[in-house]
């Protein structure tokens, strides 16, 4: 839970908001349940790990009440586990918009080069062509690849628009306008635009006053 509790810290820090450092997440986490960080009607949730003897993956989504969420993040360093897989197939079968991320990428761009010579587009491609694997056999479209230490750079611009489409009515509406908070990618400068037009009524033309 380490991976997950460092992108949500970098969310909240970026919106500007203070928020608790949790030590020992996981084994909180396992024991009390789902933390949640919320910011301007937005809440992000940080879910304990399934499988485990607290939480079965046979009922975690009943337990958890997770049809309730609108999407999901699957945030790893390293790799996805067979539960962290069972329970991915269970939400796309729910229809949950699922998006799977690929945290400390500029680490492994770093160690690819100095341990194998290899570059960062093949760096990119191997994490992505082995979590695809790791995900079969109904893997996501795509692999967000983000660095908590280098936000601008890599996915996370992509990531953050796909997640803002995903979102239905008003959560998208705030989730957008939020976005200037994370960056200025140009598809973020899009969604934001519509967002302001729609929010902002058309000026009216009032009639002249008229002479006394």
């Amino acid at each position: 839970m380490a991976d997950e509790q460092t992108l949500i810290r970098d969310f909240a820090s970026r919106c500007r908001e203070k928020i608790e450092e949790f030590e020992n997440t996981q084994v909180r986490c396992e024991l009390i349940g789902p933390r949640e960080i919320t910011h301007r009607g937005i809440t992000f949730v940080d879910l304990p790990g399934g499988g485990t003897r607290r939480w079965p993956k046979d009922t975690y989504i009943e337990w958890v009440k997770l049809a309730n969420f609108d999407c999901f993040l699957f945030v790893t360093a390293h790799r996805f586990t067979e539960n962290d897989a069972f329970l991915f197939h269970q939400l796309r079968a729910l229809g949950k918009p699922c998006f799977v991320v690929r945290n400390m990428v500029d680490r492994a761009i770093e160690d690819g080069l100095h341990d194998h010579g290899q570059d960062a587009a093949d760096t990119r491609r191997q994490i992505q062509q082995n979590i695809t694997t790791q995900l079969e056999p109904d893997p996501p479209d795509r692999v967000y690849l983000t660095s908590a230490h280098q936000p601008a750079h890599h996915d996370l611009q992509s990531l953050l628009a796909a997640i803002g489409t995903a979102l239905d009515g008003l959560k998208q509406s705030r989730f957008i306008a939020d976005m200037a908070a994370y960056g200025d990618g140009e598809e973020a400068h899009k969604q934001k635009r519509k967002v302001a037009q729609e929010r902002i009524p058309p000026a009216r033309a009032w009639p002249p006053p008229t002479a006394a």
